[in-house]
């Protein structure tokens, strides 16, 4: 028991000691400070169970005080009997240590609080000026040293780490904060940057991804671009940049990206008109006069990139005007070649020849035995050559318009001609031919008749024989052999 109570005794004094000396310890970090507030409140708490704690010691020792008379022994100390007998007085020192610590707390608080406030005034003008180097430095623009996507990237990666670190104070203050019952202020220009960080970290990607796809692009030769398809991926990046808020359109590696963008978008429809087949070496002549460049749209270096130096756009009605009347020539050329064609080649124009034989001596004999599909054609080309010769375009075709015109107007002629001299040639046949006493009657015109007659019935074998209309009736010297005979048949 005795041992007992000793434990009990040093265990309070020993508790009233370390206590008042921990408390007396000025804190000097917010740590500290809160331990030993907390320590002091929790002492204040729970003073009446130390104070409680006093006389059962006492009790005990007074018990072991009479044990011992009885007996005769003394098992106390002098230094246990000091203490026993200084508890009161140790206990009173303690309460008047309470009250010097919590003043010592009340001072070390005040102090640590102006830091604390000073740490926010601090903290709030970082921020501020953490917002100020940004808009000063932040890639907003392609100039400005930004001349690469790199560029960009590593100073948004700078001020990230940057504004991460202001969190990371913030996050830190807030123990400071609790402590002195500080509401959390909102830093609103951490926020900003914040923001203004991911978006342009956003839109950079958009344009560094159409870099790279312009890097695909450029070296393409020009007849070998895919113009549908790289108008839709075109379109695809078109519909990235629209979804960007209202305040990041007014940045100018927005209006950068944009203008790229609808610049290209726009040059598509110009290149698929100077790539259509209408196009022709005139017309490349007359660009090359127009954007002052002798480039060669056949070489391999003419490629997309060489395309978008011509600066298309600046001369984009000259182009647009241009590649429309190459359309309109190009029907011109084509209804040129239909004519060619129908003229040189197709069976339609073929003469519809039929072959008889003479009732008065069987011989056989050629004739033409119906127009009627030649002068339809005849009508029909006439008035396309005449359209032609009233376009604005004639010059470019003046030559073959002409030479048509020439060529189906002979035909005309002589295809009139032919059959007003088969008709006489017919009549007189049947004459001459057919009633031998008037031959006698007429020797000389019989004579006449006799000498022509071979001449026409061997022009007409061979007309046979080419049927081509174009061919057969357009030969040197055959209208004025018509004409001659048409007379001599009168």
């Amino acid at each position: 028991m005795i041992k007992e109570s000793k434990e009990d005794l040093n265990n309070l004094l020993t508790e009233f000691t370390e206590t008042i000396d921990e408390l007396r310890t000025p804190p000097t970090q917010l740590e500290h400070l809160k331990k030993n507030k907390d320590l002091y409140n929790e002492v204040r708490a729970k003073l009446h169970i130390l104070d409680a704690r006093r006389e059962p010691i006492k009790k005990k020792f007074q018990y072991i005080q009479e044990q011992d008379q009885d007996i005769g022994l003394t098992e106390l100390s002098d230094e246990d009997k000091a203490k026993l007998d200084g508890l009161d007085e140790a206990w009173s020192r303690f309460n008047d240590g309470l009250d010097e610590a919590n003043l010592v707390i009340q001072k070390c608080y005040a102090q640590l609080k102006t830091e604390v406030d000073n740490s926010i005034e601090d903290f709030k003008k970082e921020c501020q000026d953490n917002k100020k180097n940004f808009q000063l430095q932040a890639p907003y623009t392609v100039d400005k040293g930004f001349d690469n996507n790199l560029k960009a990237f590593e100073k948004l990666q700078e001020f990230k780490g940057h504004t991460a670190d202001l969190r990371a104070s913030e996050e830190a203050m807030k123990f400071g904060l609790e402590i002195f019952d500080i509401e959390p202020a909102a830093y609103p220009e951490v926020t900003l940057v914040e923001k203004e960080i991911a978006q342009l970290t956003e839109i950079w990607e958009v344009k560094n991804d159409w870099d790279k796809q312009w890097d695909i692009w450029k070296d393409i030769k020009f007849y070998d671009l895919d113009i549908d398809e790289m108008d839709n991926d075109a379109l695809d990046f078109q519909d990235k940049y629209r979804a960007f808020d209202r305040d990041v359109r007014e940045w100018g590696v927005y209006v950068h990206l944009k203008t790229d963008i609808d610049k290209f978008r726009s040059t598509m429809p110009l290149i698929l008109d100077l790539r259509d087949d209408a196009m022709r070496d005139r017309h490349w002549k007359e660009l090359r006069f127009e954007v002052k460049d002798d480039f060669d749209e056949t070489s391999d270096d003419f490629t997309l990139e060489k395309v978008f130096r011509l600066n298309l756009l600046t001369h984009q009605e000259k182009i647009m005007d241009m590649a429309e009347s190459a359309k309109k020539q190009l029907k011109i050329e084509v209804a040129l070649k239909e004519i060619k064609y129908a003229w040189e080649e197709d069976p339609l124009t073929d003469l519809d020849i039929d072959k008889q034989r003479s009732k008065a001596d069987q011989e056989e004999f050629y004739q033409i035995r119906s127009t009627e599909e030649i002068m339809k054609l005849i009508e029909e080309h006439g008035i396309k050559l005449s359209n032609m010769k009233s376009s604005p375009y004639y010059k470019e075709f003046d030559t073959k318009i002409d030479l048509w015109e020439a060529n189906i107007a002979q035909i005309t002629e002589t295809l009139e001609v032919l059959l007003a001299v088969q008709g006489k040639w017919k009549y007189l046949e049947s004459i001459f031919r057919g009633q031998p006493d008037i031959s006698k009657q007429l020797p000389h015109e019989d004579s006449i008749f006799k000498s022509n007659n071979q001449v026409f019935k061997a022009e007409m074998e061979r007309i046979n024989k080419e049927k081509n209309c174009l061919r057969a009736l357009i030969v040197k010297n055959f209208l004025p052999l018509l004409l001659d005979l048409n007379r001599k048949f009168e």
